[in-house]
Order: C-alpha cells, then structure tokens, then sequence
C-alpha cells in the first residue's frame, strides 16, 4: 500500500450510470476496510447521488440500504421519445 504525506490528500470521482451506483459503494466499501479517507469528492448522475450521501456521512452500509430500497422511477422522469428509447421530458 501507498502511504500518503502529510500534505497529500484523496479525491474520489464518481461516475454516472445507474449500474455504477452499486460499484460506486463497493468502492466506498473498500476505502471504508483501508482506512482511507476521502478529502475530495466529485460526482454526476448517480455518482452524486452516491457521493452526496457520502458527503454527508452516510457511511457504505447505509448507502446500500437506501439504494436497495429505491427504484429508478422514483427518482427519475423517464418517458418514450420519438427520438430514442427514452427521454427525460416530462409528457
């Protein structure tokens, strides 16, 4: 393992897409196991979602929990477009 200076930090980036919600808390999970504290945080999309938990101290565990009790239209406006699969304009 890499040891940090005193003046280094961890910034974590969480990326969008909702399957990379669950691999967005198994990271948090593993940094959780070494001790590894996160001085920066940047998200999009579901990586926000995750990482404003997170921001506010939710730990991995209580992150899973409430991302296992959501559902994806709960949280989202998705409708069928003319143009794709799905859009997010609201019918």
């Amino acid at each position: 393992m890499v040891k940090l200076n005193k003046d280094q930090t961890i910034g974590l980036a969480l990326g969008g897409g909702v399957v990379l919600g669950a691999a967005h808390i198994g990271v948090l999970k593993a940094l959780d196991e070494l001790e590894i504290t996160v001085s920066h945080l940047a998200g999009t999309s579901i990586g926000s979602l995750v990482g404003a938990f997170f921001a506010f101290g939710k730990s991995w565990q209580e992150i899973k929990d409430i991302a296992q009790e959501l559902k994806w239209l709960d949280i989202s406006r998705l409708s069928l477009s003319k143009y794709g699969l799905l859009s997010k304009e609201i019918m």
